[in-house]
C-alpha cells in the first residue's frame, strides 16, 4: 500500500505552472500503481500555517480596505496579485464594511478557504483528484508538533542553542544540524513536517511517496533523517524531485511570481491548450530535467503535437475497425474481435505484424519500471512511440484488403491489440479517447 503526497501548495494564490508538473507526476504514478494492483491513497498537504499565511491575511485586509476606498497599500512582501481584489470584493458583498474590525485570523481563514476552493477546482479541471486533504494548521492546533519534537528530545536528538531548538540531523548523515523551533517560538517547516510524516507513517502504509520541487532538494536528507530518528526507517519514504518548468511562447518565456501577480496559472494553460495537452506536455520529460512547455506546439492540431498524433492514431484504428465491419462477411468476426473472442490459432503474422506485437509487449515491463523507479515520463514516451510505430505500419501494409480476407484478419488482430494498448496508455495518462477528430 502506498500513500502519495503531491501538489501540496501554499494556499496563497492559484496553482501556477510548476504545480502542473507536480500534479501529473503524482497522478500518473498513482494510476500506474493502481493498474498493477497496488492500493494507493492520494493526499494533498495544505501549507496553511506560518508567515506566508500571515502575509496573505494582511494582503487581503489591505485589498478589502481598498474596496472600501481607503488609501492603503498591500504589504511590500505581501501578495500583490489582483486575485485578492476579487476575494476582497466578495467580503464587501457579504459584509459591506462590517468586516473591517474583524481580527486578522478572519482574513487569513477567509483567504485560505477561497484559495482552496480555487485550487481544488483547477485540479478537477486538470483531471486530478485526492482522497484526503491534510491541513498543516491542525498540527499546530492539536499539539502534534510539540509531541513529535518531544519524542526526539526524549531520545536526546534535540538540543537548545541560541534560544532555538535544534535537531541533531548530522547524526543521520546531514551536513549540519537543523532548527525545528526558532528563537521567537515559531516552528520551522521542518518541525511541522516531522509531525506530518510521523502521522503518515503511523497510518500503516508500506511506502510513503512525496513529490517535491527542486527547491526542496536539500530538504530530502533532513526529513529522512527525522524519520530514521523516530524509528520508522528512512527507506519507507521515497521522494521524487522534479526540476523547473518554463512556459515558452515563441522565443519568450513567461515569468512566475505569486507575490507580484506576474504569473501564468495552471488553469490558464488548461483553458488555452486543453486538459489532454497540458497533462501530456507536463509529463513528456524526465522529472530531473528542466521542462520547456512550448505553447505554440501545444496549440497545433497537427502531427507536430504529440497528443494530436497519439489520439489521431487511436481514432484511425477505430475507423479501420468500423470499415472492416462493413466488408462482406466480416461484421460478426469484427464484433468478436472487439470483445476479445477471436481464436488466434488460425492467425499468421508476418515480420511487420511481429514487430508491432513486440512493441506492444513492452508495456508491462515499462509499467513495472515506473512502479519501481517512479520514472513516469516513460509512459508518455512509450505511448508516442507506439503511435508512431502504428503510423509506420499503416503506411507499409494494406490493412483492409477485400481480396485477401485472411491477411485482413491477421492485420486487424494486430491493430486491435494496438487499440487496446493505446487505450490503456491514454487511461494511465489521464487523456481522453476520442472516437473521431
Amino acid at each position: 500500500s502506498y500513500l502519495g503526497e503531491f501538489v501540496s501548495p501554499n494556499p496563497t494564490g492559484p496553482l501556477h505552472l510548476a504545480h502542473g508538473r507536480n500534479a501529473i507526476i503524482g497522478d500518473v504514478l498513482a494510476r500506474v500503481m493502481e493498474f498493477l494492483g497496488h492500493k494507493v491513497s492520494r493526499e494533498m498537504y495544505i501549507n496553511d500555517a506560518g508567515k506566508q499565511i500571515d502575509l496573505l491575511g494582511e494582503s487581503l485586509l489591505a485589498r478589502y480596505k481598498q474596496q472600501l476606498k481607503e488609501d492603503v497599500q498591500v504589504p511590500e512582501k505581501g501578495y500583490h496579485g489582483e486575485y485578492l481584489s476579487d476575494v476582497a470584493l466578495e467580503i464587501v458583498k457579504e459584509r459591506g464594511s462590517d468586516a473591517v474590525n474583524e481580527p486578522m485570523e478572519y482574513f487569513k481563514r477567509y483567504a485560505v478557504d477561497k484559495m482552496l476552493i480555487l485550487i481544488k477546482k483547477d485540479l478537477l479541471l486538470y483531471g486530478v483528484e485526492f482522497d484526503t486533504f491534510f491541513s498543516e494548521k491542525t498540527l499546530h492546533d492539536n499539539g502534534a508538533i510539540d509531541k513529535a519534537v518531544e519524542d526526539l528530545k526524549t531520545n536526546q536528538l534535540v538540543y537548545e542553542k541560541d534560544d532555538a531548538l535544534w535537531f541533531k540531523s548530522t547524526e543521520f548523515g546531514d551536513d549540519k544540524d537543523r532548527v525545528v523551533k526558532r528563537s521567537d517560538g515559531a516552528w520551522t517547516y521542518l518541525g511541522a513536517d516531522i509531525a506530518y510524516h510521523e502521522d503518515k507513517f503511523k497510518r500503516g502504509y508500506d511506502k510513503l511517496i512525496d513529490v517535491l520541487g527542486q527547491d526542496h532538494h536539500g530538504y530530502l536528507n533532513r526529513i529522512k533523517a527525522t524519520m530514521e530518528a523516530m524509528g520508522f526507517g528512512k527507506d519507507k519514504l521515497d521522494i521524487i524531485v522534479y526540476q523547473l518548468v518554463f512556459m515558452r511562447i515563441g522565443n519568450d518565456y513567461v515569468k512566475m511570481s505569486k507575490r507580484s501577480g506576474n504569473f501564468e496559472t495552471l488553469s490558464d494553460v488548461i483553458n488555452t491548450a486543453g486538459k489532454d495537452v497540458a497533462r501530456f506536455f507536463y509529463l513528456n520529460r524526465k522529472a530531473d530535467a528542466h521542462l520547456d512547455f512550448d505553447l505554440d506546439v501545444a496549440l497545433k492540431n497537427t502531427e507536430e503535437n504529440p497528443v494530436y498524433y497519439i489520439q489521431y492514431a487511436y481514432v484511425r484504428i477505430n475507423s479501420l475497425m468500423n470499415k472492416a465491419a462493413e466488408i462482406s462477411g466480416m461484421s460478426e468476426w469484427v464484433s468478436k474481435l472487439r470483445n476479445g473472442e477471436i481464436d488466434t490459432d488460425g492467425l499468421s503474422l508476418d515480420e511487420n505484424d511481429i514487430a508491432l506485437v513486440r512493441k506492444i509487449s513492452q508495456l508491462s515491463g515499462i509499467l513495472r519500471t515506473i512502479a519501481n523507479g517512479y520514472q513516469t515520463h516513460m509512459i508518455a514516451y512509450y505511448t508516442l512511440e507506439l503511435a508512431k510505430n502504428f503510423s509506420s505500419y499503416y503506411g507499409k501494409v494494406k490493412i483492409l484488403d477485400t481480396g485477401r480476407i485472411d491477411a485482413t484478419k491477421n492485420r486487424l488482430f494486430v491493430v486491435s491489440l494496438i487499440r487496446t494498448t493505446l487505450g490503456t496508455c491514454l487511461d494511465l495518462l489521464g487523456l481522453s479517447k476520442p472516437e473521431k477528430m
